[in-house]
């Protein structure tokens, strides 16, 4: 799932975190090689090498599901006790909501259930954790679905 894998070259992570969750902080992040000259990273601390962490869990499966409303994996690395996922830059929906127009809402809306659709009819997979915090959106403005690290078949 990524865990021999090292931080990609070029790659500057933003020491103050975008937001801070039980689980795993996010930060942005410059990553000077190739085409994808912003990108944002998830990081956890594991208590041990063996312990899985629900961030593992999430790229697992941002790694399996790839549909244009779900958020799109770049890379993920572990480093000593953490372990990086790298994805496209996203803000979490609660930081961008009150700018947001009644439209800007709907089509949100609209993005979340297709990706919804997409796991339950495509993937014979139910996500179990639809909620604000697992709600992305790309500096576009366009609302990807992460959150999941509790899908389940």
């Amino acid at each position: 799932m990524g865990n021999e894998r090292s931080q990609p070259t070029g790659l500057s992570i933003d020491e103050t975190a975008t937001e801070v969750t039980d689980s795993w902080s996010l930060h942005g992040a410059t990553y000077a090689v190739g085409s994808v000259p912003k990108i944002s990273v998830f990081v956890t601390s594991c208590s041990n090498s063996s312990e899985v962490s629900q961030l593992e869990k999430f790229t697992k499966n941002v790694m399996l599901y790839r549909h244009p409303c779900i958020l799109k994996y770049v890379a993920s690395w572990k480093k000593g006790w953490k372990f990086h996922l790298a994805t496209e830059q996203v803000q979490p929906l609660a930081q961008v909501l009150p700018s947001q127009t009644a439209l800007q809402v709907c089509v949100g809306l609209q993005n979340i259930l297709k990706a919804l659709v997409f796991l339950h009819e495509s993937g014979s997979a139910s996500h179990n954790n639809v909620c604000r915090a697992a709600i992305y959106v790309t500096q576009g403005g366009s609302w990807k679905l992460g959150g999941l690290e509790y899908l389940c078949r």
